[in-house]
């Protein structure tokens, strides 16, 4: 990225910042009457790990508001805050995310970086098989249509990584992108931290059981949620059962987050 580019994409980022903090301020004087949880919470955040069903849960929150889900996005793309039918969303913004002045906040942001309210905040995140997440990541970076009328997609320099074999995109792409459930929870790369930090949470789903997590949300919540499929790759070829086991390997951390975290329940 040029130093102009980023000049820009900061110029933007404050921006944005500086609207969602003033609308999250304005809403707060409006009547929340839509946003009871049940429990002792006040908000809902997700730890969101991309190609783990993530964006149609997203949508699913979204949509409790009775608007067009993906125009709450574009809106939330502009400014990071949006009030819509009576529920306020974040998306993409730590500074907003640690104000805690929203029902439902989202982003891709590390745990450590996006920090949420510690007290009245539900917390979340979804896991999925290593391998497989990777593939679908590999698969969705190769998919030109695959962000099709979403207002967040993937930069032209991720989607360079996977121009080339499965093999060449594991070699392309960065350690932190291939081991993001890794990296969501520890910046070092520690099993054990993101373990420990996992375990902190309210709830943690898996992408190969989603409609069991959903029923589990909802009934911590107290909310209904419609999850559909959103951001399908066109991309399906088979890969080779060798590049799977070079994966495989790659990967070992991550299984081993889903052995301890299995052991432990």
């Amino acid at each position: 990225m040029s130093p102009e580019s980023e000049e820009v994409n900061l110029w933007r980022s404050r921006v944005r910042t500086a609207a969602g903090e003033g609308l999250s301020r304005i809403a707060l004087w409006a009547p929340l009457p839509k946003e009871a949880l049940d429990g002792e919470y006040e908000r809902i955040y997700f730890y969101h790990v991309r190609k783990t069903a993530g964006t149609s849960i997203s949508m699913a929150f979204f949509s409790l508001s009775g608007e067009d889900p993906r125009k709450v996005e574009r809106r939330l793309f502009l400014t990071s805050f949006v009030r819509s039918g009576g529920y306020r969303f974040v998306e993409h913004n730590a500074q907003l995310i640690q104000g805690g002045r929203y029902f439902y906040g989202v982003s891709h942001l590390p745990s450590y970086v996006a920090r949420p309210p510690a007290v009245g905040t539900f917390t979340f995140t979804v896991l999925r098989d290593p391998v497989w997440r990777v593939v679908s990541l590999y698969r969705y970076l190769r998919s030109a249509d695959a962000d099709k009328g979403l207002a967040f997609g993937a930069p032209a320099a991720e989607r360079a990584w996977a121009q080339g074999s499965f093999t060449e995109f594991l070699e392309c792409a960065p350690r932190e992108h291939l081991l993001r459930q890794l990296y969501t929870f520890s910046p070092t790369g520690s099993v054990a931290e993101t373990v420990d930090e996992i375990g902190k949470l309210s709830l943690v789903m898996r992408t190969e059981s989603l409609a069991e997590g959903i029923a589990s949300l909802e009934q911590m919540t107290g909310l209904r949620l419609d999850v559909g499929h959103e951001r399908a790759s066109s991309e399906s070829g088979v890969i080779p059962d060798a590049e799977l086991d070079q994966a495989r390997t790659l990967l070992a951390p991550e299984y081993e987050i889903l052995e301890q975290l299995g052991r432990e329940g």
